[in-house]
């Protein structure tokens, strides 16, 4: 199952330039204060020259080590802390506002976003990142304003001067409604955001009440209040919801409260950002009902292909008997043509045994089974002896050093190995196969390699050879029924990770494939 630090590492080892270069085109086209304000200090460069695009590409690389790493939050915590003590190069603490925070935080989830479907087709999964994304920069948004709550408290004189420059710099800000209310909850300041989004102009709404934006029912309920009062208790107040434009249409809007407090710590005002996500919403409905839908598809597969595989070993097995009770009686006894449709039926009913075996032996890998920690040398070991009889007629030499801990299903990782182990074997080019094995632990997730010596893989391949009942070769020559990879496919994504294949023809193949180091 993919996750969002497999999602930073691909943005990272795979994408840091796009990314980065995606993320200052969106800061282009946001007015953010704080950033126009580093560069009027000269602080940075127009953001259009490519010394910014390096520096950034630093700072967002060693973001998203961070998130792989979980330390975000905890590095978060020490800038935040320079900021308090004022000790933030070229910037005063009073120079960083709330829509600074909200406005970076939003940008930086719009290019993360921008990437996901890159990195996964999976609705689930994509559903899941989304989800971790929005809470991680919830948490990080929520330490950085409980910062500014603490830091706002500190003087009047500052509190005068946040509220000119948040007022003056944020006018021109167009994707987000920031604005003043007082602690009645009348507004007192309008930007060219709020303006876009509602559809008021200031002379129309400065002085009115912020259940002007509400609905009846919201309003019945005393959520404009609330809202407010869980600012004034918590310092900040995030929430959703539905809110009123003036044409009187609705859209879904993510708002952040923060409370103002003067020198006697009295509270003077709160101010008000808002977004709207109404897009985002609707697109995680979708992705939550195709989730839903996908996953009850996939029960509904699994359960077919048990049952239909499990009742139809039944009349097989009727076949079967009668096949092999006429090769038994007739054979040799009649035409050589009857013979030879003799053979063709015992074939034939040996191969669709085979089929349903593994079609059943496919359908069971999702079955939960509780994980636990085992020894993957352990795992070898049991295979090795398992195929040792394959092996010593195959003249086959397995080779492997030490192999670290993994937690998963031994059961189903045991039969990647034989599945890798055994193809290794079949696919052999007339000499004796050797085997290499490797495994080592990769930040959250283990690296394990099988690579031989055999016949090897044309590239146009590689993706095909992992779908069920694909075959690149003749039957008669190599037997089976083309489902291994498929199934090692299969048991691999149960366990968080992911399979591939890098071979030329006549130079063998070398499998890897990945596993979580704790189930997520």
């Amino acid at each position: 199952m993919k996750t969002i630090k497999g999602f930073a590492e691909y943005l990272r080892k795979s994408r840091l330039k796009e990314y980065t270069v995606y993320y200052l085109d969106l800061l282009k086209e946001v007015d953010i204060p704080l950033v126009k304000l580093a560069i009027e200090k000269d602080l940075i460069k127009d953001l259009k020259d490519e010394a910014s695009v390096s520096t950034t590409m630093e700072r967002q690389e060693k973001s998203l080590l961070s998130i792989e790493d979980d330390t975000l939050i905890s590095n978060a915590k020490v800038n935040l802390k320079l900021w308090e003590e004022d000790k933030l190069p070229g910037i005063s603490k009073n120079d960083i506002l709330p829509a600074d925070l909200v406005l970076v935080y939003g940008i930086q989830k719009k290019a993360m976003f921008h990437f996901l479907q890159d990195y996964t087709q999976d609705s689930k999964e994509i559903l899941d990142i989304v989800q971790e994304v929005e809470d991680l920069h919830t948490n990080l948004q929520n330490e950085a304003v409980q910062m500014l709550f603490k830091i706002q408290k500190s003087t009047q004189e500052q509190l005068f001067e946040t509220k000119e420059r948040f007022s003056l710099l944020v006018e021109n800000v167009k994707d987000y409604a920031i604005f003043f209310v007082d602690t009645k909850g009348i507004i007192q300041s309008w930007n060219e955001g709020a303006r876009r989004m509602k559809g008021y102009t200031k002379e129309e709404i400065i002085g009115k009440p912020i259940t002007t934006f509400y609905t009846q029912e919201d309003i019945q309920a005393n959520v404009p209040r609330y809202n407010l009062n869980m600012a004034l208790e918590n310092g900040h107040y995030e929430t959703q919801g539905l809110r009123v434009r003036k044409d009187g249409s609705t859209f879904w809007a993510e708002t952040l409260y923060t409370a103002m407090y003067n020198d006697k710590e009295e509270l003077n005002g709160f101010s008000k950002i808002t977004r709207d996500v109404t897009d985002m919403r609707n697109a995680k409905i979708e992705l939550e009902n195709k989730a839903m839908e996908l996953e009850r598809s996939n029960v509904e597969l699994e359960q077919f292909a048990y049952i239909a595989s499990h009742d139809l070993q039944e009349p097989l097995r009727t076949i079967s008997s009668y096949v092999q009770l006429i090769a038994n009686r007739y054979k040799d006894k009649l035409d050589k043509d009857a013979d030879e449709f003799i053979d063709f039926a015992v074939d034939g009913s040996n191969r669709m045994r085979l089929l349903i075996n593994s079609l059943l032996e496919y359908s069971r890998v999702n079955k939960i089974k509780p994980f636990q920690w085992v020894e993957s040398a352990d795992v070898i070991e049991d295979i090795l002896q398992d195929m040792k009889e394959q092996i010593n007629e195959s003249g086959t030499v397995v080779k492997y050093n030490e192999l670290p801990k993994i937690y998963a299903d031994p059961i189903l990782i045991g039969q990647v190995f034989q599945n890798l182990i055994g193809n290794a074997i079949k696919f052999r080019d007339g000499k004796d196969p050797i085997i290499e094995i490797s495994g080592k632990r990769d930040n959250a997730e283990v690296l394990f390699s099988v690579k031989d010596n055999g016949i090897g893989i044309k590239r146009e391949y590689d993706d095909k050879i992992f779908v069920i009942f694909q075959r690149l070769n003749s039957r008669e020559k190599y037997p089976g029924t083309g489902i291994g990879l498929s199934i090692c496919k299969k048991i691999v994504e149960r366990h968080g990770g992911k399979i591939w294949v890098e071979s030329e023809p006549g130079k063998g193949a070398t499998f890897y494939f990945t596993i979580k180091t704790t189930l997520l």
